[in-house]
């Protein structure tokens, strides 16, 4: 006879493997350019950029005339202007890009495959992320690529309203390979010591980096109700199912970042969000005297000693040269869904029973999965019959006792329960 609990745990572990996502949509050269606005502000329609970078960003009708969006070998260029010597007393700045998704998105799986990122530049500030639609930072934000000047390293970010409204929101080490720079992700908080306002709850990724490669690389945000996964992989380190249309992420392991819905209110806190590219220069913090001339960002030179000037904007006035290569190139953008599978709604064992005292005992066990969320939810109802002779089950073995049938199941209920941590250990971490 095979065990109740052996046949829970089946059940069980199956029920709780991972994420299962579904094609939605793609962006590519194909329809890039209807699906994302270009936006000519920041937030804050009366400035440039919302953090006094020095550029004038483009709608696409201009942005195409200068050849700062195209379709190149195929695939979508997004860049700046690299050709005009500007006046450093200009108040517009060097032609740039700011380039919002249309559509906004809450949970899914968004996989983003580059041929080319922009190249490390002093001034340079490029960033792929999204940002909440709502009030800023209450509504959320997902730094998904982002640093500046000589940085050698990408730092994923989040960032979110403050603690007195949404309450503590951290990321742990445990939950990711990236080393964390900053964890707590409230935008408001600072001790001006391991972290500075607006930072943010920060990593640095140092494996599987992709940062400022000329070949591009992969990333994937995993967005579910329980989590917030961040992936980077360079080509051909990718997950063998990356490019399915259906496809689960149990065999991804640990992310490069985590933020966890037991860490942090997520489902509150990140409402729907845009993905956005831009491409800033100087600004804060890029242009700063203390990032301009005190911080290296790994490289071991700051920007006044490689340019020899003395700001950020007397250099990127003077050499649009130095941004020929700091652009995006994309292949594609893969937005898919959760994918729902409906449920066995009834799932009955009986246990076997034999007639004591012309009283048997029957009992059924009901297990309804629900994948929607990754919710599972076991019931388990015992009833006993009076009056019934006999109830005779598949297995054909009887059990002495039918209140012993009862706590048998029970405890196999129990059983499976405690049993999900190594469900989903081997399934991959998930939930944890």
């Amino acid at each position: 006879m095979r065990p109740v609990t052996a046949w829970l745990l089946a059940v069980h572990c199956a029920a709780a493997a991972a994420e299962q996502f579904r094609l939605d949509q793609t962006y590519n050269a194909s329809n890039f350019f209807k699906s994302f606005d270009f936006r000519t502000t920041g937030g804050i329609p009366t400035q440039n950029d919302d953090n006094w970078s020095w550029v004038k960003y483009q709608n696409l009708t201009n942005a195409q005339k200068k050849g700062l969006a195209k379709i190149k070998d195929g695939e979508v260029y997004l860049g700046i202007d690299h050709t005009r010597v500007l006046n450093k007393t200009s108040a517009e700045g060097r032609d740039s890009l700011r380039v919002v998704s249309k559509k906004a998105f809450k949970y899914g799986l968004v996989i983003t495959r580059f041929t080319h990122l922009p190249e490390l530049v002093c001034g340079g500030w490029p960033a792929y992320w999204t940002l909440g639609v709502g009030e800023w930072p209450k509504a959320g934000e997902i730094d998904i690529y982002e640093g500046w000047n000589l940085d050698i390293h990408n730092k994923p970010v989040f960032h979110v309203g403050p603690a007195s409204e949404f309450g503590s929101c951290t990321i742990e080490q445990g939950d990711q390979y990236s080393p964390i720079i900053s964890s707590n992700c409230d935008n408001t908080f600072a001790d001006n010591k391991t972290q500075w306002l607006n930072q943010g709850c920060q990593s640095r990724e140092t494996t599987n980096t992709i940062w400022a490669s000329p070949k591009g690389g992969i990333q994937a945000l995993e967005w579910t109700t329980e989590y917030i996964k961040l992936f980077t992989w360079p080509h051909g380190k990718e997950p063998d199912n990356l490019n399915d249309d259906e496809l689960d992420t149990s065999s991804w392991g640990q992310p490069s970042v985590q933020l966890r819905a037991t860490n942090c209110d997520i489902n509150r806190i990140f409402q729907e969000q845009q993905l956005m590219f831009t491409l800033p220069v100087c600004g804060n913090p890029p242009g700063s005297d203390q990032f301009w001339k005190e911080l290296d960002g790994g490289s071991g030179r700051t920007c006044d000693k490689v340019t020899r000037e003395p700001t950020c904007i007397d250099y990127v006035s003077k050499n649009p040269q130095a941004f020929k290569n700091f652009y995006f190139q994309i292949k594609d953008i893969r937005y898919l869904t959760q994918k729902v599978i409906k449920p066995t709604n009834h799932t009955t064992i009986a246990t076997s029973t034999r007639s004591m005292n012309r009283t048997s005992t029957a009992t059924s066990l009901t297990t309804t999965v629900s994948l929607n969320h990754t919710t599972i939810a076991s019931s388990l109802t015992a009833t006993v019959s009076k009056n019934q002779t006999r109830i005779t089950t598949a297995t054909g073995s009887t059990i002495q006792d039918g209140q012993t049938g009862i706590q048998e199941a029970v405890t196999a209920t129990s059983t499976a329960s405690k049993a999900s941590v190594s469900c989903k250990h081997r399934h991959g971490a998930r939930h944890i």
